[in-house]
């Protein structure tokens, strides 16, 4: 027992030396400590063994149950000294310079681009963030500190540095990262609407995409000044780095590059992080949660609600709970590299090295499943029926030749919504693949042309 009273002081040590601060542990972390070392059941074997008159009567079925019972005692010691540490680790806090912020805001003249943000409630939320919110059914959804602590602080990055955000879940089929996204969008909302930074209204058909294209469509008809949308993209497989030349796929990505000032929020869900490009998860992804499971061998089940979370810092380090160090940008990026060039690595999970926490959650989900389910059935079964048009270099051609300008056919009322959306759309379309094609490949043009003329002197 002293042994084990040792070790939690050395660490508790360790982490002061790392952290370069006094710990003194509060009365109730004390009789946590307490309490967890008073176990009955241990205290009684361990005497059993001390005492002369009954030491000969140890069997190994005690033995077993000693073991047992040391195994458990471990395990209960490590959560308390992860929640311990967490809790002093926020005590001294992050809490951001408020003063400068606000003079930061005046002079950049943010009240301008966030007409409605509310400074008094962003700052309750950094210094007493909520740990708890209901769903749509009043269910309540328990967040994780540190989790909550990093989403918010992404946040006041898009606001000061005029950055988006992108998050990457990837686990197993059945693993919960469609859930989990759930819980996280629905935080992120919470949070947004609260302080005045949207208005629009929690619809999970305009948040919640099963298809590439579906929300590349919804990004096109975004109007400048709508900051701060949430997307998720369900099972984003359309990004694999095998379908880099198809044309959503290269839409994406121009996005992702042309239109980070539009401060988006999004999401993609993903079985496994190898399946992105790579150069797009270590340049553009600033968080990545890993839906894990474990088997529960005694109940022939498997347990869900684990949560790997790892993070590319925008700085130069972030400090890791779990490791309990700094780790710098160039040890998380060259260790993440290293295991997705490798595809078969990459199956395999992310490195260990720059794990910064490990998180639970449970099975609650953000919005109604039943409406999401039936939504996502109709998107799929609309998928199944649109096929991909593709054109032939002649096609293309003569389009490039012959087709009058947009502006020119008359088809388009642009005082309705829907005609306006198809004729931005239409036109990003014909620029993108005919009229960039031919004008950046001129031999195509002549190549053509001299078909053309053979033709007209036949």
């Amino acid at each position: 027992m002293n042994e084990i009273l040792a070790k939690i002081d050395q660490e508790i040590s360790d982490y002061e030396k790392e952290e370069s601060v006094d710990i003194n542990l509060e009365q109730k972390n004390v009789e946590k400590i307490k309490h967890l070392i008073s176990n009955t059941e241990l205290k009684t074997i361990i005497e059993k063994i001390h005492d002369p008159l009954t030491y000969q009567d140890f069997t190994y079925s005690n033995l077993i149950d000693f073991a047992d019972q040391i195994k458990q005692l471990d395990e209960q010691i490590q959560i308390a000294k992860e929640e311990i540490e967490l809790e002093e680790f926020y005590k001294r806090g992050e809490v951001l310079d408020f003063d400068k912020l606000r003079k930061l805001f005046k002079d950049r003249r943010l009240k301008t681009k966030f007409p409605k943000f509310d400074f008094e409630k962003y700052e309750s939320w950094f210094k007493n963030p909520k740990l708890e919110l209901p769903n749509f059914s009043g269910e309540i959804i328990s967040y994780d500190r540190f989790l909550v602590k990093k989403l918010l602080i992404g946040v006041n990055q898009m606001i000061f540095s005029e950055m988006d955000l992108y998050i990457n879940n990837v686990g197993k089929e059945g693993s919960g990262k469609s859930c989990f996204s759930s819980q996280v969008l629905l935080y992120l909302y919470t949070f947004l609407y609260d302080v005045g930074l949207i208005d629009y209204e929690y619809d999970i058909k305009k948040m919640f995409f099963s298809s590439l294209r579906s929300m590349l469509e919804a990004q096109e008809s975004q109007e400048e000044n709508d900051y701060f949308r949430l997307m998720v993209l369900d099972e984003a497989y359309e990004l694999n780095r095998q379908n880099f030349r198809e044309e959503s796929s290269k839409e994406y990505k121009d996005d992702m590059r042309s239109s980070r000032k539009m401060l988006r929020i999004v999401i993609l869900n993903l079985p496994q992080l190898g399946e992105l490009e790579t150069a797009i998860t270590l340049t553009r992804v600033n968080f990545i949660f890993y839906a894990d499971m474990d088997s529960m061998p005694k109940l022939g089940i498997v347990r869900k609600g684990l949560i790997n979370m790892y993070i590319i810092p925008r700085g130069k380090k972030i400090y890791s709970p779990f490791q309990r160090r700094n780790i710098s940008d160039e040890e998380i990026v060259n260790s993440i590299n290293k295991t997705l060039k490798d595809k078969n690595d990459a199956y395999k999970g992310l490195p260990k090295n720059v794990l910064i926490s490990k998180l639970n959650f449970i099975n609650v989900w953000g919005f109604d499943k039943e409406i999401y389910d039936k939504y996502i059935k109709l998107e799929n079964k609309k998928k199944r029926m649109n096929g991909t048009i593709r054109l032939s270099d002649y096609v293309g051609y003569i389009m490039f030749k012959k087709l009058p300008a947009i502006k020119n056919w008359n088809s388009f009322d642009m005082k309705d919504k829907k005609d306006k959306r198809m004729y931005f759309t239409i036109q990003k379309w014909l620029r993108t693949n005919i009229t960039n094609r031919y004008i950046m490949n001129p031999e195509l043009i002549t190549k053509y042309d001299l078909l053309y003329q053979s033709e007209s002197k036949e």
